[in-house]
Parts: C-alpha cells; structure tokens; sequence
C-alpha cells in the first residue's frame, strides 16, 4: 500500500472525492473526505504535519494547508510520496461517527507516516478512519492505547460539529 493514494482507492470505489478541513492549527488537522457526487462522507482523519517535511516542501504544503488532497498536492508537484503503512485494524468507533458514517458498524482504521522526496523527509503522521461503506484492502491488528485516544478525541470534536 505504500504507493497507492488513499484518495486513488477512495475514487476508484465512490468516483471523485473532496476533502474539506474541519480543524487546523499550524502543526494539526482534521479533515473529511466526501464522494463528490453524493456528499457521503467516507473517511476523518487526524493529520499531525512534521515540521521538517513542511519546510522543505513549503509550497506543496500551502496546497495542502489550502485544502488540496496530500497525495494529489505532491503528485502535482512532482514529488515522490510515500505512505508507510504503522498499523491498519477494523474497529467499533465512538457513537459520534455514526453521525458522519450514516452507520455503526466497525470501520477500517489506517495509521500511516507520509514521507516525502528521495530522501523520505518525514512530513505527516495521520490517523485515518474509513467509513463502513469503504473496502480497505488492509486491515488486521489492533490498535495501541495512543491510537484509542487519537479516536476518542476526534470523535469529542466530531461531536460538536454533527
């Protein structure tokens, strides 16, 4: 998976996706991913970008801050992107994604490192949650007590947001 966009499998299951930024500070995100035909929301992520990786990609990064698609936004500039895959495991989530999910059932979790460039500078770490509705191609494991907080508090922002 560490050459594959999450956006490449988001569009190749619900066709064009948008994403819209929900929280952002400057080293914090959360954002959303919707089929663009229809608003479904399939996936929330918590991006946590590495001061490195945005300095040296500044200008890809202002695409990214500006709300373009990580992936897209590095494709586009013509740098090597790579997500390194920590841990990927279905998972029963907070009731306040069912708001945003349209369902209950257990969702795909996907912890990955975003390298960029020849060298792999680090430049994210991000926490993605798939909708039900999403076929992720990988998944097994469980998730660390780090990870179950990261869930717990977007769904806490998720909350006040629905």
């Amino acid at each position: 998976m560490e050459n594959v966009l999450s956006s490449e499998v988001l569009e190749k299951q619900f066709g064009p996706t948008e994403v819209s930024v929900l929280y952002q500070d400057g080293k914090t995100r959360l954002i959303c991913t919707r089929a663009a035909t229809n608003g479904q929301v399939l996936e929330l992520s918590r991006v946590v970008f590495n001061p490195a990786g945005t300095e040296k990609f500044a200008e890809t990064h202002a695409a990214v801050l500006a709300g373009q698609s990580m992936g897209k936004a590095f494709k586009a500039a013509g740098i090597e992107f790579r997500r390194e895959t920590k841990a990927a495991y279905r998972r029963t989530l907070p009731a306040s994604f069912g708001g945003w999910f349209g369902s209950g059932q257990p969702a795909n979790i996907v912890v990955v490192a975003i390298l960029a460039g020849p060298d792999r500078t680090p430049y994210a770490d991000i926490l993605e949650v798939y909708s039900p509705a999403v076929d992720w191609p990988q998944s097994g494991g469980s998730p660390s007590d780090e990870h179950l907080a990261i869930i717990k508090a977007i769904g806490e922002l998720l909350a006040g947001k629905s």
